[in-house]
């Protein structure tokens, strides 16, 4: 397990919540922070803002299809010439 750090903080506005990955310090509410009941104040971990960024980075990443787009069907292998040129032929037969 985790050692527990303290991610939460009071201030003149009120309580806030560090985010870990801009290195903030933001009003710990769901304007901010996406809910979670696991986490810290009920809060997810990092701020709305560096999860869509994060978020978005993976999708461009994502090999698969998204929802309401088609994808695209693998080439035959017969068509990879290198792999016409390096099947195995029968002892005896040459090319």
């Amino acid at each position: 397990m985790r050692p527990a750090t303290n991610r939460l903080r009071f201030s003149a506005e009120g309580l806030e919540k560090f985010c870990i990955r801009c290195v903030e310090w933001w009003p710990a509410d769901t304007e901010f922070f996406f809910s979670d009941p696991e986490g810290q104040a009920g809060l997810f971990y990092c701020c709305k803002a560096c999860y869509r960024e994060w978020q978005a980075s993976t999708k461009t990443k994502s090999r698969r299809a998204l929802p309401g787009q088609v994808a695209q069907p693998a080439p035959a292998l017969a068509s990879i010439a290198w792999l016409r040129q390096t099947q195995l032929q029968p002892a005896g037969v040459q090319r």
